[in-house]
């Protein structure tokens, strides 16, 4: 791991900042695995402002977690890692009853939100949270930091939508998606935390399968790769070879600065869960 901010707390799981890995790490989460990676932005001296989080709860309850710090705004890296710290403040680990962790996520993400407002400089993160309860799961969803889950054949079972002007144009058929990636407008998120607006956009209860595979991944990846792309390479194989295969299409799209494909150098970060079979 390359140099950064990692806090391991054993009994409430792990938080990455500042962040800049040579290679993913891969840990045991409930039932299944994930794999981490986070790096800032090549040839950029600022700090990475992705945040990364792995939180079991027991064996069957537990929540994934990235935000990305809004480049746009001061003090992005901050406003990720506070929310991320906020989340582990409210969870109980080690209950054995996970129907209550809902409230115990909104409330977090409400006093995350008054915390980085009141850092008094308009910062901004969005977050997107993963909540596993035995074999359920189900999204929390501010910005445009994408959580995926598709099927070994590449049925896409959950794709967050991103909240900017372009995402919501693309789900009301507006815009198509292939064109939605290269738009002028494309890094405007309408709803971030850091907002007195905020709104949180949580998820219906989706049936994991053994044959899922789940990815959770700031804009460095979903700037640099069409949807179909990343599905194509996370839907099949082992989670270190997929994580290889992200960090090197996305490093390779953010150096080609070509027309006929999205390119946009930022900090790259994602987490890829998969299920033991």
């Amino acid at each position: 791991m390359g140099m950064g901010s990692l806090e391991s707390r054993p009994e409430s799981g792990k938080l990455y900042s500042h962040q800049n890995m040579a290679r993913a790490e891969i840990h045991p989460f409930l039932f299944g695995q994930v794999s981490v990676f986070s790096r800032q932005c090549p040839e950029s001296e600022k700090n990475n402002e992705d945040s990364l989080l792995i939180c079991p709860i027991n064996e069957s309850a537990g929540l994934l977690a990235v935000a990305d710090g809004m480049g746009g705004m001061a003090k992005g890296d901050i406003a990720s890692r506070i929310v991320l710290d906020t989340l582990l403040e409210f969870i109980t680990v080690g209950d054995t009853n996970a129907s209550p962790l809902r409230n115990s996520v909104l409330d977090a993400i409400e006093t995350a939100n008054t915390r980085v407002i009141e850092l008094g400089v308009g910062a901004g993160t969005t977050l997107s949270v993963l909540e596993f309860d035995e074999n359920k799961f189900r999204s929390y969803q501010i910005g445009d930091s994408v959580i995926l889950a598709v099927g070994q054949r590449g049925k896409i079972k959950l794709e967050t939508l991103s909240h900017s002007p372009v995402g919501y144009a693309v789900e009301s058929g507006l815009l198509e998606a292939a064109a939605a990636i290269n738009h002028q407008d494309r890094h405007m998120v309408s709803n971030f935390i850091g907002s007195s607006e905020l709104k949180i956009e949580v998820g219906s209860w989706f049936e994991f399968s053994d044959l899922d595979t789940i990815l959770l991944a700031t804009d460095g990846l979903t700037d640099n790769l069409h949807i179909p792309e990343i599905v194509d390479t996370i839907r099949t194989g082992k989670l270190e070879a997929i994580s290889q295969n992200l960090v090197t299409l996305s490093t390779a799209r953010m150096a080609a600065l070509s027309i006929d494909s999205p390119c946009k150098p930022d900090d790259l970060s994602f987490v890829v869960f998969r299920g033991d079979k």
